[in-house]
């Protein structure tokens, strides 16, 4: 099974350098059609050139005013990948959603074949939605888009911790927003049998230095293969695949 994970960026089509977000920074409060249909045709490229069976997106957008789009994951909706879903990112407690800039942002999926699924919502954070899949072999897959604040990370990783304590097998992936290496998820990975794929740096994806965009994964699991697509600048951050 090959899964993609990729945090689009609302398609706003920025390679995350500084030179880029100075020119270019009216496209986060309202991105031209063209470049949307740009970076998602390009999307659509990467999934069936890599024959993609599930595709986790972080910050897509459901329709906002800044995207003048209905439903962004609706473009990519088609034959191959007709199961998807998509979720407001704040949860429906907050009032966020109804704030002309922030409506709309969303985190999802499209994949191949039907995938049990259900939504969580964690306790602490702005970003609350975290997806759970139910995959062949007993495996639970989890994406989440972590907080920028490390001490909010670490309460999200805690609260996370405890919701998979009774998962055997486990792939946790999503933006992780690390800015300070690697070594932040150990509270994570503390007393479990996860460990960190290596992948490589994911961000900035014009000159990527950091590693941002993971998977971690339980021993039990057998990870054929994890690739970064460098060639593949659609978004600030550069897509990620893994096979199990």
């Amino acid at each position: 099974m090959k899964i993609l994970l990729l945090n689009i960026a609302y398609c706003t089509g920025l390679t995350g350098s500084k030179l880029d977000y100075l020119l270019n920074f009216y496209r986060f409060a309202f991105t031209p059609r063209k470049i949307q249909k740009r970076v998602l045709h390009s999307l659509k490229n990467i999934l069936k050139k890599h024959d993609i069976d599930l595709a986790a997106f972080i910050e897509i957008d459901s329709g906002s005013i800044a995207s003048g789009f209905k439903n962004q994951i609706l473009e990519l909706v088609d034959e191959k990948y007709q199961y998807y879903d998509i979720e407001n990112k704040y949860g429906p407690k907050s009032f966020l959603p109804r704030l002309p800039f922030f409506n709309g942002k969303s985190n999802g999926f499209v994949a191949k074949t039907p995938i049990p699924f259900k939504k969580n919502f964690l306790k602490y954070g702005t970003k609350k939605i975290l997806f759970e899949f139910n995959l062949p072999g007993d495996i639970t897959l989890y994406t989440f888009h972590f907080s920028l604040k490390a001490s909010e990370r670490k309460k999200q990783f805690h609260e996370l911790k405890r919701i998979i304590q009774s998962k055997k097998k486990i792939i946790i992936c999503g933006d992780f927003n690390i800015f300070g290496g690697i070594s932040e998820v150990e509270p994570l990975l503390e007393g479990t049998d996860l460990r960190v794929v290596e992948t490589g740096p994911t961000f900035p994806s014009k000159n990527p230095k950091i590693t941002l965009d993971i998977f971690i994964v339980s021993k039990a699991i057998e990870v054929k293969s994890v690739e970064v697509l460098t060639d593949q600048v659609i978004s600030d951050h550069l897509p990620v695949v893994i096979e199990i």
